[in-house]
């Protein structure tokens, strides 16, 4: 396996036309225990890495809702200037959070395969297809009742980890750590179905 790094981004570089891009949070990056999990399994599944980074953004944690809408342009262009140096690549996307957002955004240009969205924000929501998994806690600030009724009735594959927050954390250590080997185990299935 070769690993390169370019600007802000690392690529893991095996034998395989597969691609697995991960697509972060805001403030969830890489060395975070649902993003680290998804590339360590799609390294052993031989698959390629690409950890894809928006770099510096101008978001508020108060304002949110503005963040978002201020920088999903410029994450977006980034992510598109990054995403032909894959080329020949089959990409699949893992996102978590803002990352869904533009995992969502990006797919119709770049790739037709099933997504999985981690702690999905309410304007991913309608780019969610039947054939993508989501992993989401019903505790996530980000989400009011009407999203988790929105998500509730969507016919992909989820998982709902009750009492769960936007990092899928929950009061008690035991159950978060439950719910870390769960979404561990779908991102093995979803990995397993490329």
């Amino acid at each position: 396996m070769q690993v390169r790094s370019f600007d802000a981004h690392t690529f893991y570089e095996q034998e395989s036309e597969q691609c697995i891009v991960l697509l972060p949070g805001l403030g969830y990056l890489f060395d975070r225990p649902l993003l680290r999990c998804a590339r360590t399994l799609a390294l052993q599944h031989g698959f390629c890495v690409l950890e894809l980074s928006f770099g510096a953004l101008p978001y508020d944690k108060a304002k949110m809702k503005e963040s978002i809408e201020r920088c999903v342009p410029l994450a977006l262009q980034r992510a598109e200037a990054v995403l032909p140096l894959m080329d020949g690549k089959q990409l699949h996307f893992i996102a978590k959070s803002f990352g869904t957002v533009i995992a969502g955004l990006l797919r119709p240009q770049c790739s037709n395969h099933p997504a999985f969205f981690l702690t999905p924000l309410k304007q991913t929501l309608p780019m969610i297809r039947e054939t993508d998994r989501v992993a989401y806690g019903d505790g996530d600030r980000f989400l009011d009742a009407q999203d988790l009724q929105d998500l509730a009735s969507r016919s992909c594959r989820k998982l709902l980890c009750p009492g769960a927050d936007h990092s899928l954390r929950h009061p008690r250590e035991e159950v978060s750590e439950r719910y870390l080997r769960e979404v561990r185990a779908e991102m093995e299935r979803f990995l397993d179905e490329i």
